[in-house]
């Protein structure tokens, strides 16, 4: 049996909200094989899921030799000529940036871009 509970209590005086949520009877999805699936049986899915990785990849490596480097997002910002937000956005997939900035980050960390045949 399914069953889902909700209790909300939020105060007049202040905009706090709280809630507890129970959710019984549902069963654990593997979401790896999940997407495994989906892009098998879709060919638009797959390609979509494999760019998607390669920029989560790309991204994720910049955060952590950032991080390494002792470098804060705001030292970042600065360095290249943005704000902290810009940053901030671009390393949760918030938003895009130009390639151009992509670059400046990328040699403010040390490296660089080179473009390899797939």
């Amino acid at each position: 049996m399914k069953k889902a509970i909700i209790n909300k209590e939020s105060s007049k005086s202040k905009a706090n909200f709280s809630s507890n949520c129970i959710i019984t009877g549902l069963k654990p999805v593997d979401v790896a094989q999940e997407i495994n699936k989906m892009a098998a049986a879709n060919s638009h899915f797959a390609k979509a899921w494999a760019d998607s990785r390669n920029e989560a990849d790309l991204i994720h490596a910049l955060v952590k030799l950032r991080k390494e480097q002792n470098i804060t997002q705001k030292e970042l910002a600065t360095r290249i000529g943005t704000t902290q937000q810009v940053i901030s956005r671009f390393e949760h997939k918030e938003d895009d940036i130009r390639l151009s900035t992509l670059c400046k980050i990328s040699h403010v960390l040390g490296y660089q871009l080179i473009l390899k045949k797939i």
